[in-house]
């Protein structure tokens, strides 16, 4: 049984009084490479260590944000949390609302709140190990109807779907086949000048 998340957001704990040691040893990662979900409602703790990480994007998403999105004002903290240290969001939208659910939510921090978010997932590693062209069909139907919703509100966002942890060949062999055909999201929305996804 699926555990939603609860609707708390617990903003207390002691602060940090020195920084954690970081081992800077070893050789140096793109920033852009190594990214962190934010999924588990962190307190004034986990924010001040991750500002120290040097993190430059950090997802807000997973699988209970498929399940049960948050409500705008929370997502509206984490994104102000997230920009704080210096970091941009990419909030995930879920795969199983409507198109127009996920167009409200870049509507109201692209446009109501002028609070912009650039990055943007639809969905959390939806072929849940399936390697196969049916699976690829099932997230092509709701990337091409939820991505146009998203750009129309603002063109100017950079969509990522699937946001998957692996790769699987027969899969984006066809989600990225180029070809136009039921599978494929790689090619631009029809009649725009913009790109379904954007990575």
């Amino acid at each position: 049984t699926a555990i939603s998340p609860s609707p708390t957001l617990n903003t207390e704990g002691p602060a940090i009084s020195s920084p954690p040691t970081l081992n800077t040893e070893g050789p140096a990662i793109s920033p852009f490479l190594v990214g962190n979900n934010v999924w588990m409602y962190p307190d004034a703790r986990v924010w001040n260590i991750s500002s120290q990480a040097g993190l430059r994007i950090i997802r807000v998403g997973g699988i209970a944000y498929d399940e049960y999105m948050l409500p705008l004002q929370m997502l509206a903290d984490y994104v102000d949390h997230i920009k704080a240290m210096g970091a941009e969001p990419m909030i995930q939208v879920s795969r199983f609302d409507s198109p127009e659910d996920a167009a409200e939510i870049v509507k109201y921090f692209n446009i109501t709140t002028n609070n912009k978010v650039q990055f943007w997932n639809i969905g959390n590693e939806p072929h849940c190990g399936k390697d196969t062209v049916d699976s690829a069909v099932d997230v092509a139907g709701y990337i091409k109807a939820i991505a146009p919703a998203m750009k129309a509100v603002d063109p100017s966002i950079k969509i990522f779907a699937p946001d998957e942890c692996d790769l699987h060949e027969t899969y984006y062999s066809a989600l990225l086949a180029g070809d136009n055909g039921a599978t494929d999201i790689s090619g631009k929305v029809p009649g725009q000048d913009y790109y379904y996804i954007d990575g």
